[in-house]
């Protein structure tokens, strides 16, 4: 079927896309008719039989000449083999976790984007479709271009309006959720299923703006309030929140983490996270560029502690850092992900959050790249 999608040519005349309607329109059409972000719907062969009005002015195209073209031609070339993977792995597993990608506008211009899909099937359990919610980074991108040359203050009115955006993706799925339980004839263990993936997208979406209001809420120059956490369980939790990125990519991640009493320390645990996550993000956006679509990636976490400090290893096979930028790639404002896909806050937060913990991050490079964090168990005075 993956195959088909880059291959197959067929024409698509008219669609049901839902079957209940709401006022002259379907349930579907009539939700996000108005929603900022684009949403389209693809069938088997990987053609395109349902686009939200959002995609005159994201791509350019009349919804007209849109519906029916082939979803692998509003795709950069260098995301074709991504693409026919997560399609494949989109139909076996039913939902996909947000990924990011590279769209071709009708005018040729590259539109980096964020994607969640979500698959649907039909009475006798085959796959039917797709529906695929697809955000626009570039607002995001230049804000963070501009949080290089503004200060902290001065910029945080303008990240706080994309606090609300960062919920849109995964309250839109426990929305699509919810409504598929209506369709559904009484079956306990499916509405149950149903009801659980509800429950932990909204958990997830309430962690993140939680987060996300910490981060505004703190001062530039503040001091952290260190209390004890748990090293390990922040590198896990950052682990488990990479994990849907790294299945879509096919990237293997490997965790060896030692738990035991050393790993506890005084420190700010949502600092932690952010560190350990960024790291691993960065990691699997590396393997992503090495490994297009293909087997062999694989993103490394491990932990070793004693009485006197903690030790963290984010390793990653991917396309490597050169020398020539090895020395600065922890100087401020400076990245890493020079590219549209690129989306990190770089890894000068990293050394500052490291800092803040009175610890060293150093990048150790061979075959491989490896960034390694020691924290000290005893903090200096």
């Amino acid at each position: 079927m993956a195959a088909e999608l880059l291959n197959t040519q067929t024409t698509v005349t008219a669609y049901d896309f839902s079957p209940s309607s709401h006022g002259g329109q379907s349930e579907f059409e009539h939700v996000f008719a108005n929603f900022p972000d684009l949403v389209h719907s693809v069938d088997e062969d990987g053609f395109i039989v349902y686009a939200n009005p959002v995609v005159t002015k994201l791509l350019g195209y009349e919804l007209e000449e849109y519906i029916g073209m082939r979803i692998v031609d509003i795709y950069a070339p260098p995301y074709h083999a991504e693409l026919a993977a997560g399609f494949k792995a989109l139909i076996a597993r039913g939902e996909l976790d947000t990924v990011e990608s590279c769209l071709i506008s009708k005018s040729g211009e590259k539109i980096p984007v964020e994607i969640r899909s979500l698959a649907k099937y039909s009475d006798t359990g085959a796959f039917s479709k797709s529906f695929s919610i697809t955000r626009d980074m570039r607002p995001i991108i230049a804000m963070k271009e501009q949080l290089r040359s503004a200060s902290r203050k001065a910029a945080q009115g303008q990240l706080a309006q994309y606090v609300v955006h960062d919920l849109r993706s995964p309250l839109t799925t426990l929305k699509l959720q919810a409504e598929s339980l209506q369709t559904l004839e009484v079956d306990q263990g499916v509405s149950r299923g149903k009801l659980d993936k509800i429950s932990r997208i909204t958990s997830s979406a309430v962690e993140q703006i939680e987060e996300l209001l910490k981060v505004l809420n703190r001062s530039g120059n503040a001091p952290i309030e260190k209390k004890p956490c748990d090293v390990a369980e922040a590198l896990h939790q950052a682990v488990n929140r990479v994990y849907g990125a790294s299945l879509a990519a096919n990237i293997a991640l490997e965790t060896n983490i030692q738990i035991n009493k050393h790993t506890i320390l005084r420190g700010d645990d949502l600092g932690l996270r952010q560190l350990f996550g960024n790291l691993l993000n960065n990691a699997i956006a590396a393997v992503k560029k090495q490994y297009v679509g293909e087997t062999g990636g694989v993103v490394k976490a491990s932990l070793v502690a004693n009485k006197n400090y903690i030790a963290v290893r984010i390793e990653d096979n991917g396309v490597g850092i050169d020398d020539a930028v090895a020395t600065k790639i922890f100087d401020r404002g400076y990245s890493t992900l020079l590219d549209p896909e690129g989306t990190g806050l770089g890894l000068s937060i990293c050394k500052k959050i490291v800092g803040e913990h009175d610890g060293q991050i150093s990048l150790l490079t061979s075959k491989s790249t490896v960034f390694e964090v020691n924290l000290p168990k005893v903090p200096k005075r």
